[in-house]
Order: C-alpha cells, then structure tokens, then sequence
C-alpha cells in the first residue's frame, strides 16, 4: 500500500506540474515579447526545479546554444518529466535552500535568472545575499524572473489553505508541512526588496489567468 500511494503522489504531482507549465509559458511569451528580448539571450540560470520550462524558453527566444545551469536542492525522477527530456539539459548545480549561499557561476555572465519556487519559502534573513548572488551572475540589462503572490492581508489566509491543499495532493509529510516557511509579502513589498539591492524595475507583470491566490509573474 505504500508503494501504491507513493506512486498516486507522484501522478498527481506529475499534473500539478503539467498545469503550472502551460501557464508559465504562457506568461513568459507575454512578458518576452512586450520587453523584445526574443532572440538577445543565450545564458540561463534555472532556480528551485528541474529545468522546467527550459527548452520552451529555448524556443520562445530563439537559443541555438549557451549554457543553462540548474540549481536545486536534489535531482529527482521527476525532472525528466519537468524539463519534457530523459536527458539532462544543463550543468546541475546542487543548492541548500535553507543556506543561501553563493554559487560557482562567474560573474555578468548570465542573460536571464528564472525562479518559479516561492520567494516566501526562503530564509527571508538570508534573502538580500541571495538577490546580491543573482545580480553578480546577471549581465548588465540581464533579467531576473519570478513569480509571487500579492499578499494582501485579507489573501492571506487563503494562501495559507493553498499550501496546504499543495502540500497534501503532492504528498508533503506532516513535519515539512508544519516547518514551512511562508513569508508572504504584497508585490510593492517584493519589489521594494529588489530595488533594495540594485535591481531595476522593468515594471512589466502578468498574472496567471483565474487565480485566486494572485500569483504574479515579474521580471526585473
């Protein structure tokens, strides 16, 4: 029985996913067309995932080579179906998310940073060095992608019963789930964080169509 239910977690994340990257792509071929970067990026950094949305992103802004690093906390099965590859599609580079750390990736070397984990769930006292690593990797009018929720405060307990339906249908144990960290923060909030350390406001969004969590894709 616990094979099986493992595996009903699995299919089900499996969707989850599905769903989260058709409407990730969708947002992101909005944003790169409205900023006209099609075409003017080579180097990637993913952030928190298997390197989803990767090879659309290759499509989407017509990248015949350049590099692409993963960053995550572990390489899991469900990366083959995340990146839509049975092979690997970029340099892994294993990252703790409870110890925000810099990286080896040399400095204005990258043309694009996507994070599609929630801000929220990181250490929030370590978060300003873990914006000051993204902004030495980026290059001069490099762009830093990702989404967050506008936490208004009556969003608020909404956004906490989100996560823990997520959690549920993707099968979290009970510990994980009671020591998530879910620093919610409203979008001028987010933005504000950025600014804080250099980042430039492209001001350019797009909001996931039919959410009641107000999840936003921004880019800077």
């Amino acid at each position: 029985f616990a094979f099986i239910r493992g595996l009903w977690a699995l299919v089900k994340q499996i969707v989850q996913l599905r769903i989260q990257t058709k409407d990730q792509i969708r947002q992101q071929i909005t944003i790169f067309k409205h900023l006209g970067y099609c075409g003017k990026i080579n180097n990637i950094v993913s952030i928190g995932d298997g390197g989803r949305c990767i090879s659309d992103l290759r499509q989407i802004l017509k990248i015949n080579d350049g590099r692409v690093f993963i960053l995550n906390d572990k390489q899991r099965l469900t990366d083959i179906i995340e990146r839509n590859s049975f092979f690997p599609i970029g340099t892994f580079i294993p990252y703790d998310f409870r110890n925000l750390t810099d990286v080896p990736i040399p400095s204005e070397s990258i043309d694009l940073v996507v994070c599609y984990m929630g801000l929220h769930h990181l250490p929030q006292e370590q978060l300003e060095q873990f914006f000051r690593m993204i902004y030495r990797i980026l290059r001069p009018n490099g762009l830093f992608l990702f989404r967050e929720h506008h936490a208004r405060q009556e969003l608020i307990p909404l956004l906490d019963v989100a996560h823990m339906v997520f959690n549920v249908v993707t099968g979290v144990d009970y510990e994980s789930e009671i020591n998530e960290i879910r620093a919610f923060r409203t979008i001028e909030q987010w933005r504000s964080c950025l600014r804080h350390v250099g980042f430039e406001d492209t001001f350019v969004y797009n909001e996931q169509e039919d959410d009641p969590t107000d999840d936003i894709m921004i880019v800077f």
